[in-house]
């Protein structure tokens, strides 16, 4: 009996550890890092800074709710509060993931911060990120040029070229240098649902980025992975969401659950996952998600919601 007492203990120790947030611990927010001041009274301050700007907020533990905060601006004048419209806000803990969320008033989860190292720089962090949204085997639309995209390396028509993400101030600006082989040069990229386009651009005397010539289409060619397979191991941010029209974020959101092989009733996704030669249904699956694919699932259904995204 002590033994299952004492086993019980340790069960509530460990959740209660789970649900704190750490004084100087760092939070990635998809674009920033986060750092974590524990003050009087349990309330954790957030600070940040973001291309001068010093973002803070404060997080109030709920009584009773055991991970659940309440939110308040921070203790610098002029700071920005970034998730001042958050009307809930959860540490969730699962599969070596700490996130906190934060849930808008109709409930939808519209910003994670994820805990990540404390040496682990956000800009290190998004490029590596943003490289795992891209690599895989494309064609161009003309049939002219294959593409292997790896990390670091390009292959076209079976000629290594070295790429670099480029960045301004710090974050991916959506462009990469590629030195050598037939697209040398720096290119803008842009993800669609099949593939990806990308267009010469060079940059104006401020630092912005300025098409130069036509877009070339490439469109994934490799069967047996599935265009969004990263949503279920990275976890996404809304900035990555605008590439997308709500149908596309649709087919996103769903390939998280056709890659554990759930059965769609919706004739659109029918059509679309069975055309796909990774899918396989699996009628009676029982299907458990990752915080990962959970998360994701969230913030892309939020990210339907707005209603300024085209369909």
């Amino acid at each position: 009996m002590k033994k299952i007492v004492f086993t019980l203990i340790m069960l509530v120790a460990i959740t209660a550890q789970a649900q704190t947030i750490k004084n100087g611990t760092s939070w990635y927010s998809g674009w920033i890092n986060f750092t974590a001041q524990t003050k009087a009274g349990g309330k954790i301050l957030m600070t940040a800074m973001d291309e001068g700007q010093e973002l803070e907020f404060t997080l109030t533990p709920i009584k009773g709710k055991a991970g659940e905060f309440s939110i308040s601006d921070g203790v610098t004048d002029g700071a920005i509060n970034p998730y001042e419209i958050a009307k809930t806000i959860k540490l969730k803990s699962k599969d070596g993931l700490e996130a906190i969320c934060f849930y808008n008033a109709d409930g939808g989860l519209f910003g994670v911060l994820a805990k990540v190292g404390p040496n682990d720089e956000y800009t290190e962090i998004a490029i590596n990120q943003w490289i795992r949204q891209h690599v895989g085997t494309y064609k161009s639309s003309d049939g002219r040029i294959t593409l292997e995209w790896k990390h670091n390396v390009m292959v076209v028509n079976d000629i290594s070229a070295h790429y670099t993400v480029e960045t301004f101030n710090g974050h991916v600006n959506g462009a990469i240098s590629i030195k050598g082989g037939e697209l040398n040069g720096l290119w803008g990229v842009e993800p669609t649902l099949q593939g990806f386009e990308i267009y010469p651009v060079q940059y104006d005397e401020y630092g912005m980025l300025t098409r130069t010539g036509d877009i070339k289409t490439f469109t994934e060619s490799d069967p047996y992975t599935g265009r969004f397979a990263y949503a279920s191991n990275i976890l996404l941010n809304d900035k990555w969401f605008t590439h997308f029209g709500k149908y596309t974020l649709r087919i996103m959101r769903n390939e998280i659950m056709a890659h554990h092989g759930y059965t769609f009733q919706s004739k659109d996704l029918q059509q679309y996952f069975n055309n796909e030669q990774w899918y396989k249904a699996q009628p009676n699956a029982k299907i458990k998600l990752s915080l990962v694919e959970e998360l994701n699932i969230e913030l892309i259904k939020n990210a339907e919601s707005n209603t300024e995204l085209k369909d």
